[in-house]
C-alpha cells in the first residue's frame, strides 16, 4: 500500500493547481461472506455470517482506496480505524495545496 501511495503522491503533484484543495477522507467497514469456517482470521459476524470485516479508507474526492485493512468478521466497524485515518490524513495533506 505504501508503494502505491508513494506513486499516487507523485501523480497528485502532476495535477492542475486546486486538484486536491480539500481532501475528504471516507471510512467504511463491510462484511463480505466467506465459505469455510476454519480460515485464519475469519470470524462469525453479528449477522451470523462467516467472513472478514475489512476497513476501507478512501479519498472520497477521487474514489481512490488509500488503505484496505483486513480484520476478523466479529470486529465492530470503528475498531482500529484511528491510526489508519491518521495515515490517510498525512498522505492526503501533503497533496493539498
Amino acid at each position: 500500500m505504501e508503494a502505491i501511495n508513494a506513486t499516487r503522491q507523485r501523480v497528485w503533484k502532476e495535477q492542475p493547481r486546486g486538484f486536491l484543495s480539500q481532501a475528504l477522507i471516507d471510512t467504511d467497514g463491510t462484511i463480505p461472506p466467506t465459505l469455510g469456517e476454519c480460515k485464519g482470521g475469519m470470524a462469525l459476524s453479528y449477522k451470523g455470517i462467516w467472513g472478514y470485516a475489512p476497513l476501507i479508507i478512501s479519498l472520497a474526492n477521487t474514489r481512490e482506496v488509500l488503505y484496505l485493512v483486513n480484520r476478523p468478521g466479529n470486529v465492530v466497524s470503528h475498531e482500529g480505524c484511528v491510526p489508519w485515518i491518521d495515515r490517510a490524513i498525512g498522505l492526503s495533506s501533503s497533496a493539498c495545496r
